[in-house]
């Protein structure tokens, strides 16, 4: 490793305190035209020095991400607001749009980096409807671990895992009982 990945990787690492996963997964062509396509994931252990501030577009990812909030909160700042996720809640990002990320204490989160055909439409309608921020999710746990134990497999699935990735995205899209009231 060259002195840049190090300098890469210290800055990614900071706070970091443990992980399961890293999971990298390449999608085939098929699915890179036609189906969500995951990238990488895992979840993270962190302390209150982990940030992430992705402010120029040479640190911006062709990827949306997505969170899944297990322990304690993680601050944001996106677009021109600022809040915090605790757990349960989901945020949904896009990583072409400058984003800042923050644990001011003890933080466990889930997340993927992904893309396809359908991201971008489903972040405009749910960005529209609702804001990045989604709370009252807790159908979604079942599906963050299933996709994360899905790209741990050496013979992970394109379809298996787009269609988990399609349900995960499209309940954000199911008002809440929270919603309701």
């Amino acid at each position: 490793m060259n002195k840049k990945q190090r300098e890469k990787a210290a800055y990614f690492d900071r706070g970091l305190v443990s992980k399961k996963g890293g999971y990298f997964y390449t999608s085939s062509d098929f699915a890179k035209e036609h189906l969500f396509c995951l990238a990488w994931g895992g979840e993270f252990l962190c302390d209150s020095t982990y940030e992430i501030n992705r402010r120029t577009k040479e640190q911006f990812l062709d990827y949306y991400l997505i969170f899944r909030i297990l322990e304690g909160s993680l601050q944001f700042e996106y677009e021109d607001s600022r809040f915090t996720a605790y757990p349960g809640d989901i945020v949904y990002l896009d990583s072409h749009i400058p984003n800042h990320y923050w644990s001011t204490g003890s933080v466990r989160f889930q997340y993927f980096h992904f893309n396809g055909p359908l991201a971008k439409a489903f972040y405009e309608l749910l960005h529209a409807q609702q804001g990045v921020r989604f709370t009252g999710k807790s159908e979604s746990a079942f599906l963050f671990n299933s996709i994360l134990k899905e790209m741990s497999q050496t013979n992970a699935n394109d379809q298996k895992l787009s269609l988990m990735m399609y349900n995960l995205i499209a309940g954000l899209a199911i008002p809440s009982s929270e919603d309701a009231d």
